[in-house]
């Protein structure tokens, strides 16, 4: 048996005695187990994961359970719900998954977070087949568009960020106004407008 820590990124309902539990590990991406229905788990903290062939079993905790409060609890909910949302099960994305970590460790520390949040949305995009490619885009603006990609486009609109803050993300890793709400779009392009934790968050803190 291998071990493999992981983090529980959601849950749902199987029947009475049974949930499906998410998890995601840097080995295996995004897996599904079953565990009893009244088994608490504590989401944000590493798990023990052991592999037996095709069967993953969860152990204990790692460490402490990390409480989260407030606009921190917020964040880490959406990163488990894009995951969720954007991953598929036993695709692996260690990238991704050192990202989740980083940020996490952004998020409990009460440092500020922003930058760690958009690269981790770089990297989910990168995983997912959602890369930002603008070599060929000569024009002062892009959009994203979810069936032709990133078009450059010479006026600024609503969904469109300047070509240079995008650069200035993708090359340097320097965040912005303009580029947060460039990948909110995108995200919100690519699920429909469907990220709960959003919402939750809107209605609640600002």
């Amino acid at each position: 048996m291998t071990p493999n820590p992981a983090y529980i990124i959601h849950e749902r309902a199987l029947n009475e005695k049974k949930k499906f539990v998410y998890l995601f590990n840097r080995n295996d991406g995004m897996k599904s187990i079953t565990t009893a229905t009244k088994k608490v788990l504590h989401y944000f903290s590493p798990y023990q994961t052991t592999q037996n062939r095709q069967r993953t079993t969860l152990h204990a905790p790692l460490s402490s359970p990390l409480i989260l409060q407030g606009r921190s609890l917020y964040c880490g909910l959406y990163l488990n719900e894009v995951i969720y949302k954007f991953c598929y099960q036993s695709d692996p994305h260690p990238l991704l998954y050192d990202q989740y970590v980083i940020t996490l460790d952004a998020i409990q520390s009460g440092i500020p977070i922003e930058a760690a949040l958009r690269l981790f949305e770089l990297r989910l995009f990168q995983a997912t087949g959602y890369g930002i490619d603008i070599v060929h885009i000569t024009e002062p603006y892009i959009e994203f568009n979810k069936h032709q990609g990133f078009i450059g486009k010479d006026k600024p609109s609503q969904q469109s960020i300047p070509r240079i803050k995008l650069q200035d993300m993708l090359y340097d890793f320097i965040p912005s106004q303009e580029v947060k709400l460039f990948f909110r779009n995108m995200i919100g392009t690519l699920t429909n407008n469907t990220i709960q934790s959003r919402r939750l968050y809107e209605q609640n803190i600002t």
